[in-house]
């Protein structure tokens, strides 16, 4: 069995959806219409969930037939006490959970339209809080992938750590996020280290020069797998040997669109580390990151390892070799 770790950020996440949360599109945008100030508006949905970058392709991974550690930050409070059970009934190892007595547990507020379109209000909580300084400690649990999401305040100590762990021969998986982009001058020679860099369209435009996928993923330097999602226009991966360009999965009712890229980098990354199969890889992402947007929530709809998938079709290029 592969052993994984994902290293980041775990949120409660409280959905509200319903009649009220009515969007409209004005000025080229969509924003909510119907929410006055000073009024009080009746939901039909609400639920209390799981998520986070790390916390969500840890659970994926483990559905996925990985032995899974989670390390990030909880704060020592109902909330930190529901996604640490909610992780372990998922068999996702805890131990290495930092608790805080002193910062709450990350929480988001996400409203949802009637497109199944969110606006997330979050309180970052103990994510920027905490103070990652035990590198050595992610070098030493004998992980043959680890998967470093948003890291927050804390992005100062990712040098240092791919370093660490490209030294260990661990295989990086990567998918930044806002504060890190925001900082990207200062990260972008961590790309060479990353096996698996995973962005949307939209981050990779924060990082280099590009109209299409195709370009963007080639403006991107580094020797591992380059992966630009797109949505429902699909995706494009690129690594060592092939480009692939892949549609949606399949045309899903969508109910929420929050976890679907974090789907897609637990589907991607459980096939890719294992096999080496970019083409297959891309299948099992789109599929994960396909499935999770049927259900509220970023882990209720990710697949069981095990699970029949359809044929995608795809635009495979073979890369010349130098």
């Amino acid at each position: 069995m592969l052993r994984a770790i994902t290293l980041g950020d775990a949120v409660q996440d409280i959905f509200v959806a319903g009649s009220a949360l009515h969007s409209a599109s004005r000025d080229g945008r969509r924003i909510f219409d119907r929410l006055e100030l000073g009024q009080k508006h009746n939901v039909e949905e609400f639920h209390n969930l799981t998520g986070g970058g790390a916390l969500n392709v840890a659970v994926g991974l483990s559905k996925l037939g990985y032995e899974v550690s989670f390390c990030g930050a909880l704060g020592k409070d109902a909330a930190g006490l529901a996604l640490s059970a909610a992780m372990e009934a998922e068999d996702v190892d805890t131990s290495e959970v930092r608790w805080s007595e002193r910062y709450p547990t990350s929480t988001s507020l996400i409203l949802i339209d009637q497109f199944g379109e969110r606006t997330i209000l979050t309180h970052r909580g103990v994510i920027d809080s905490y103070n990652w300084t035990d590198l050595d400690r992610l070098t030493e649990l004998g992980a043959d992938v680890i998967h470093v999401t948003t890291m927050g305040k804390n992005y100062k100590i990712l040098p240092a750590l791919f370093k660490k762990l490209a030294k260990a021969g661990v295989k990086i998986s990567w998918n930044p996020g806002v504060r890190e982009l925001g900082h990207w001058n200062e990260l972008k020679d961590l790309v060479p280290l990353t096996d698996v860099l995973i962005v949307n369209k939209e981050e990779a435009r924060m990082m280099v020069e590009g109209r299409t996928l195709s370009q963007l993923a080639r403006a991107i330097p580094g020797g591992g797998a380059v992966v630009v999602t797109d949505g429902r226009n699909g995706v494009l991966a690129r690594d060592k040997k092939y480009e692939v360009r892949a549609l949606e999965y399949e045309d899903a009712k969508i109910v929420d669109r929050t976890g679907a890229g974090d789907g897609f980098s637990a589907g991607f990354l459980a096939s890719y580390i294992r096999k080496g199969d970019l083409m297959e890889a891309v299948k099992w992402g789109s599929a994960n990151g396909n499935n999770v947007v049927k259900y509220f929530g970023a882990t209720t709809g990710q697949l069981h390892k095990g699970a029949r998938l359809h044929e995608l079709p795809m635009n495979v290029v073979e890369i010349e070799s130098k």
